[in-house]
């Protein structure tokens, strides 16, 4: 007696939180070690991920679950089989709620980018009064003021790479989120310690 032909299901899904190519391999490997995955295709650019697999060994529960292991988000709207397709949830609300919230995102970032930029630009200055331009007013190349603005364009302005690194770490990972943190961190560490202990790193 012939083996059934199992029926192989196609579903595409936004997967939230990516940010590089380590994101995108770390999802792919993740998804296709659930049994019943035939296929798992990342797009980092779109931020969805597309899964061909057979509906007789793996839910949709499960996709999304693989993804929530890798440390990221999957929000499942639609599956497809062949030429037919099929309503999983209120597809026109669940990316309507998407969008909204892309938008806040990309908000949230702009003002974030734009406290950073205002802060960074008496940052730079401090550096030519120090350097090429010593007829700039004395007190931008304090170290004191200038900790006071290097403090929350890393903190503030950086805590979504922190938040990131955090998640990543949570995975037992490192992603472009980690080296950013570490990288800023140490540059920042290392510029406070030559403000409160000046004479170690004179001598």
């Amino acid at each position: 007696m012939s083996q059934p032909i199992p029926t192989i299901e196609i579903v595409s899904f936004p997967v939230e939180g990516m940010t590089c190519a380590s994101c995108v391999n770390r999802i792919s490997r993740f998804l296709a070690k659930v049994d019943g995955v035939e296929d798992a295709s990342v797009n980092l650019a779109a931020e969805s991920a597309t899964v061909r697999f057979d509906p007789a060994q793996v839910t949709l529960t499960d996709l999304v679950a693989a993804v929530d292991a890798a440390g990221y988000v999957a929000r499942v709207e639609q599956a497809s089989s062949g030429d037919d397709e099929r309503e999983i949830a209120d597809v026109a609300q669940a990316r309507a709620d998407r969008d909204e919230a892309g938008v806040r995102h990309v908000a949230a970032l702009r003002r974030r980018l734009i406290v950073a930029a205002i802060l960074t630009v008496p940052l730079l200055a401090g550096l030519g009064q120090m350097t090429i331009a010593p007829w700039l007013p004395a007190f931008l190349g304090n170290p004191l003021f200038q900790l006071a603005l290097a403090t929350p364009v890393q903190f503030w302005a950086g805590w979504p790479f922190y938040r990131g690194a955090g998640k990543a770490l949570r995975h037992g990972t490192a992603d472009m989120n980690t080296l950013i943190a570490v990288g800023t961190s140490a540059a920042y560490g290392y510029s406070l310690a030559t403000i409160v202990f000046p004479s170690f790193f004179r001598a």
